[in-house]
């Protein structure tokens, strides 16, 4: 079957004439290649688009010479972690999306128009489904309202785009619109980003580093810069910025519980890691006379696992709202994938890691205060092993993330 990017090549499609639609659709292509069955747009959902608004942007004018993006308002941890660096500028100007419930039947008439273009467009000179054209139309008509409510802003007087992320459509469309004003356009990056490793699974196909094309990769690490140079990003374009969420961080002073534990579980794509931890949690505790806790993926009930816990050591799931309180109640971390890994190198706290060592290992590359057998696992607890600080220098980098992110925009902000 064609994939949504290759067809799209060299394409015109009115209302996108002077766009990259290759790019543009790079991100939907390469999710609906690997799962076509998922986000489906029926007909009907697609007609009801036309005329109800659910979705409204919100422009804050500043009168400094940077542009905020962000078009996902469903995530608390992306919006915060957006709002972390859109704060550090206070002149800054901020373009972000909000969910509304309208009607605009005259504006209707306009899109109702561009969908009968774009439908005979994409029937006519390409082989696309009729699934992938409902896609493909699906972000045409949210991409052209969110050009509508933009039209009365002057993009000439920004110099940087900072944009949240520019592999998604959306994104990539803001990008590619400052890029034709003569702005320098930067992405932030949002979790762990890897290189292609694995073409046919989503989080190892390397769509965020492969659908980049802004100016600057604002990457969270050592790790992250390395990943981008695999994938061909040049050097320089990727600038080591820190983690943004620790912005404003402040790590409170306190001992943690020693004869604890805590197990911090992947989602359920990570089933496999979930259970060898637990099962390591078992048998260690069993043996040196600990208890542990489970912090369970948001998107678990938290009795997934109860035919394999042990209850005599299990005392729970753990609920602390941070992850900051969270290492307050326990002596180490057992982890595998979690990006929660990152964050607890961060703040200081010791985490030994189940490494398989194979492409779906998301940290295979380091073998600092990792074990891939229980052997392995109970010699690093015995002689006491903690390379923390080779951790913090590979996966955090950044100390002061504040600094480093105002550094890079007051260039841009003269």
């Amino acid at each position: 079957m064609a994939t949504i990017e290759k067809e799209l090549i060299d394409l015109k499609l009115s209302n996108f004439e002077s766009y990259n639609l290759s790019q543009l659709f790079f991100s939907l292509s390469e999710h609906d290649r690997i799962s076509p069955n998922k986000n489906l747009v029926t007909s009907k959902r697609l007609f009801l688009r036309l005329f109800f608004e659910t979705d409204k942007w919100v422009f804050q004018k500043g009168k400094g010479k940077l542009l905020f993006f962000l078009q996902n308002s469903s995530r608390s941890d992306v919006i915060n972690l957006v709002g972390n660096v859109v704060d550090i500028v206070d002149d800054r100007s901020f373009i972000y999306l909000t969910k509304t419930n309208s009607i605009h039947l005259f504006k209707s008439l306009k899109y109702i128009k561009l969908f009968i273009l774009w439908k005979y467009t994409l029937k006519k000179e390409t082989s696309l489904s009729k699934i992938q054209i409902r896609k493909v139309i699906n972000i045409l008509i949210r991409i052209s309202k969110l050009s509508d409510q933009l039209k009365l802003v002057d993009f000439s007087k920004y110099n940087l785009l900072i944009n949240f992320y520019d592999a998604e459509p959306i994104g990539n469309f803001m990008a590619q619109t400052l890029m034709k004003f003569g702005c320098t356009t930067a992405t932030l990056s949002h979790g762990v980003v890897l290189s292609e490793r694995d073409n046919t699974v989503i989080d190892y196909s390397g769509i965020e580093l492969k659908g980049f094309i802004s100016d600057y990769f604002l990457a969270w690490n050592r790790f992250s810069k390395r990943e981008a140079l695999k994938q061909g990003i040049g050097e320089s374009k990727i600038k080591i910025l820190g983690i943004p969420k620790f912005i404003n961080f402040e790590s409170s002073q306190s001992n943690s519980i020693v004869g604890i534990i805590g197990v911090i579980l992947d989602n359920k794509s990570g089933d496999k890691y979930n259970r060898i931890l637990i099962e390591m949690a078992n048998k260690f505790c069993e043996k040196n006379s600990y208890f542990y806790l489970i912090r369970f993926h948001p998107s678990f009930s938290g009795s997934e696992y109860d035919n394999i816990i042990n209850s005599k050591f299990y005392l729970g799931i753990d609920k602390s709202d941070s992850i900051d309180n969270y290492r307050k109640g326990v002596e180490f971390t057992l982890i595998a994938n979690s990006t929660v890994f990152i964050e607890l190198v961060y703040i200081g706290h010791k985490v030994y890691r189940y490494g398989s060592k194979d492409i779906w290992d998301k940290y295979r590359d380091f073998y600092y205060n990792t074990f891939s057998n229980f052997d392995q696992f109970q010699n690093l607890f015995i002689n006491k092993i903690n390379d923390s600080e080779e951790l913090f220098n590979e996966l955090c980098t950044i100390k002061d993330v504040k600094k480093s992110y105002s550094l890079f925009l007051e260039n841009f902000n003269r």
